[in-house]
């Protein structure tokens, strides 16, 4: 993989769901991480750049990611989008069409004859269900919009002390408008709005 990647633990995420009457912070984290999945999903803010070496006889390759990403989606490869299933007509790529096959891998076509030749391929991911740090970009750029999600679910506990369906709604009704703002965000390329740091939270 290309990128540097910096995470941060989700422990920086829990300030705010700790002040809720009974939380746990394992509870917290859990939360979190289901909202982050959740959030990169939906939005596919996070990409990897990926550079694969082909190699004779060989039509399906690995990505090669962090062990806590899962791929969401292939967005291009050599500066092409990337089909979801195998093509009748599409870019060329070092002289082979390039496809995605679920859950992480590239197929190529026509096999290559030789090794060498090197594919860049860009892929959106999403942390995994058992992961316990996240992106640093979520830290920094949207940390209330996984924040806002994650209370948004706890609201809607009815055995918890907590319970509140107004809240619930509140917050699943910011969640969305920042999942829309996340995704004009990844098609245009830059950041709206105020950025925010912060220190570690008081959990890290």
């Amino acid at each position: 993989m290309l990128d540097q990647i910096e995470t941060v633990p989700l422990s920086y995420f829990i300030d705010e769901l700790m002040i809720l009457d009974g939380m746990e912070q394992p509870m917290a984290e859990d939360y979190i991480r289901k909202a982050a999945i959740d959030f990169c999903t939906k939005t596919q803010i996070i990409r990897r750049t990926v550079e694969i070496e082909l190699i004779s006889c060989a039509d399906e390759y690995l990505l090669d990611l962090e062990e806590c990403d899962r791929v969401v989606s292939i967005q291009e490869a050599c500066g092409y989008e990337v089909l979801s299933k195998e093509p009748c007509t599409g870019p060329n790529c070092s002289g082979h069409y390039v496809w995605y096959v679920s859950p992480n891998s590239l197929k190529v076509s026509p096999t290559p004859v030789v090794s060498g030749d090197k594919l860049r391929v860009v892929v959106a991911v999403a942390p995994k269900q058992d992961c316990c740090e996240l992106d640093e970009l979520l830290y920094q750029n949207y940390r209330e919009a996984i924040i806002d999600k994650a209370l948004s679910m706890l609201y809607k506990i009815k055995q918890a002390r907590w319970f509140d369906l107004n809240l619930a709604t509140i917050h699943e009704r910011d969640y969305r408008q920042a999942v829309t703002l996340a995704g004009a965000d990844r098609l245009l390329g830059v950041r709206r709005g105020k950025i925010r740091l912060r220190a570690g939270g008081i959990y890290g």
